[in-house]
């Protein structure tokens, strides 16, 4: 029960291609963020399973975040 309360709460992408971009797509109309950080923590996978995730991840996630939920253009306005 934890480990569900954990992933529908918090900001991990867990799950299938399509709890991800339903998860993103929430945390966008939420905040407007327009970049996602992602980093793979797969303790307790194998190296193909970890190799699948982010062939999942890069197949059927990102190319449909990056035509739905496209970035502005980054502007460079001098240093901070």
């Amino acid at each position: 029960m934890f480990a569900e309360v954990f992933v529908a709460r918090s900001s991990a992408l867990v799950g299938s291609p399509a709890q991800v971009l339903d998860k993103v797509y929430r945390q966008h109309e939420a905040f407007g963020n327009e970049v996602t950080y992602v980093q793979q923590e797969a303790e307790g996978l194998s190296d193909a399973e970890r190799a699948r995730s982010v062939e999942l991840f890069a197949t059927d996630v990102a190319p449909t975040l990056q035509t739905q939920l496209p970035a502005r253009p980054f502007v460079w306005k001098g240093c901070w």
